[in-house]
């Protein structure tokens, strides 16, 4: 973006972080950065969002968040309630609270 313009990129991605995808946007990139890492900087075993309607969370971290690095990571997760021991969707979703400014 240019300017003061800020930037929100979400989508069903089906992409792992050392994907051709992901790299495209993230490397060699100062516009975009993964909110998940910035607001969990080291890779976990427990961060994959793909759960297949079966709660799993071992797989890889297949969707994200980037935004501009001017909007502040104020936390971001992975939402992996169920609702009477059922999932909602095969994926879980990822959430992100962002700032402009100071909180």
């Amino acid at each position: 973006p240019s300017g003061n313009a800020q930037l929100i990129v979400t989508g069903d991605f089906n992409a792992a972080v050392n994907s051709p995808p992901y790299q495209a946007l993230l490397q060699d990139n100062d516009q975009l950065v993964d909110t998940y890492r910035v607001a969990h900087p080291q890779p976990a075993e427990d961060e994959g969002t793909f759960g297949g309607f079966r709660g799993q969370a071992n797989g890889a971290r297949i969707d994200w968040i980037l935004t501009s690095p001017s909007l502040k990571v104020l936390s971001a997760d992975i939402d992996r309630r169920n609702f009477d021991g059922r999932d909602p969707s095969d994926h879980f979703p990822i959430t992100a609270v962002l700032s402009r400014g100071n909180p």
